[in-house]
């Protein structure tokens, strides 16, 4: 993994990137739920906007 990464170069190791990768994954998936959830309190249908949010957040990660 050192060699890939170059870990020691970034001054990091691997649990620190594991704990920041569960946690980027944790907020994600509170940020879209919280979002669907006020979206279909407005009168939405709940499939579309379960599926517009979703592919929005994957265009918006694809574009990161």
């Amino acid at each position: 993994m050192e060699h890939l990464f170059q870990l020691k170069q970034r001054k990091t190791n691997i649990r620190t990137e594991i704990a920041a990768g569960l946690t980027t994954y944790c907020s994600i998936i509170y940020i879209v739920s919280v979002l669907i959830t006020m979206l279909s309190l407005t009168g939405m249908k709940d499939t579309a906007v379960f599926s517009s949010v979703l592919v929005s957040s994957g265009i918006g990660c694809i574009i990161m």
